[in-house]
């Protein structure tokens, strides 16, 4: 009799710890649960970080002038990479003094008079060959070889040292008859932020 009760006994406490292990794995699983309750708070979260009806971040930083983006006119300023470029002057078409320094038939030189100033506190390197010029019907053209009446950019540097400024002509050789787009300079080619000249 004694040895009956003591496995009943057992049996019951079993039966008890077994319902117990049941009630845990139950809480645990309302725990997991919590993921529906952390993907509402979410949910929540994220409209008001982008409330309907107001432009993002992003798309105002779209529409709003940028430092490396100027007018192609003279006085015009880009700033980009701890560089800025000046258009001192914009010469189209240029004709230069030297009479052996001429376009091909059905071109015509356009210059460029340029400051380059470094507004950064390390060193920048400066090219006159980084620039590249982009016509209304998408053409580009590198710097040409063109005999100015004052220094050309080339002959500038290679780098400025901080607050380092530095002036001069690039000249270009384009195609007669089409308007002007772009003037680019790109002083590294392994970053995406380029000074940009735009037409109107």
């Amino acid at each position: 009799m004694g040895k009956l009760l003591g496995g009943m006994a057992i049996g019951c406490g079993g039966l008890v710890g077994l319902l117990l292990i049941i009630v845990i794995i139950a809480v645990a699983a309302s725990g997991d649960g919590s993921p529906g309750a952390t993907e509402g708070d979410r949910s929540t979260e994220a409209p008001a970080a982008q409330p309907a009806g107001e432009g993002t971040p992003a798309g105002q930083a779209a529409t709003a002038p940028r430092e490396n983006e100027a007018a192609l006119a003279p006085g015009q300023s880009a700033t980009a990479e701890g560089l800025r470029i000046t258009l001192v002057e914009v010469v189209d078409p240029y004709i230069s003094r030297n009479q052996f320094s001429r376009p091909a038939p059905g071109y015509r030189y356009v210059a460029f008079r340029v400051l380059f100033e470094n507004v950064s506190d390390r060193n920048q390197f400066v090219s006159a060959f980084d620039f590249t010029l982009i016509d209304t019907e998408s053409f580009q053209y590198d710097p040409t070889s063109v005999v100015f009446d004052g220094p050309a950019l080339y002959e500038c540097p290679s780098q400025l040292t901080g607050g380092g400024r530095c002036e001069g002509w690039v000249g270009f050789q384009v195609r007669e008859g089409v308007g002007l787009k772009d003037l680019m300079y790109d002083p590294n080619t392994f970053t995406r932020t380029d000074h940009h000249f735009r037409a109107p």
